[in-house]
């Protein structure tokens, strides 16, 4: 495919990095615009196939759980999805803890399976330090207790080690940290979490 060519495709790409990337509130409006004018109004996708694609994101991206949560549930309101539909994406969704049900008018919405202080980690807690990176917190942390035994819920059925974690957040701090001082393995499984979270800039450094 010639230069040219590939860049007339160069607002799909955008629009799926700012799907698999968002980080912020601000972007839930932009996120959900960009879908409404290139993917469906330009590309002609059909919701099924947007949804599936808002719903893999979320495993990628799980620190913007609450956002994601906040476009699924405005595209819903405004593209309604069959009861097949709705079938597969609450297979596909729940190992994020998501499904899709349907409300008093019958359309099918969004729902949280569990509490969130069961998905994200607690205030105050160690697997909190290392999602926020929050590198002097979880330094007096290791001066007093042992990691064998921490894990950070990343999805339903998928637990990661702190370093693995690290990779999966991009914790650049607490990630050199744990290699430097405690002297703690880059395992192939620290390079498969750094490219599903989009990190994989932090093991080109260690």
């Amino acid at each position: 495919m010639s230069k040219d060519g590939s860049k007339q495709y160069d607002d799909f790409i955008d629009a799926y990095d700012k799907i698999f990337h968002v980080k912020s509130v601000e972007t839930i409006k932009d996120t959900y615009n960009l879908i409404t004018d290139v993917l469906i109004n330009k590309y002609k996708m059909s919701t099924y196939d947007i949804l599936v694609s808002i719903v893999k994101a979320v495993r990628y991206n799980y620190r913007s759980f609450l956002i994601y949560c906040a476009i699924l549930h405005d595209f819903l309101i405004k593209n309604p999805i069959t009861d097949k539909e709705a079938n597969k994406l609450t297979a596909m969704a729940s190992y994020n803890f998501l499904s899709f049900t349907k409300d008093d008018d019958d359309v099918y919405q969004l729902e949280v399976r569990y509490s969130l202080d069961s998905i994200y980690p607690l205030d105050d807690t160690v697997e909190s330090f290392i999602m926020d990176d929050q590198i002097d917190r979880f330094k007096e942390y290791v001066s007093n207790n042992s990691l064998d035994r921490i894990r950070v819920l990343i999805s339903d059925d998928e637990q990661l080690t702190p370093i693995e974690a690290c990779a999966y957040f991009g914790s650049v701090n607490i990630f050199t940290f744990l290699t430097t001082n405690l002297h703690h393995k880059i395992s192939p499984r620290c390079l498969q979490y750094s490219l599903i979270g989009g990190n994989t800039e932090l093991l080109m450094n260690a």
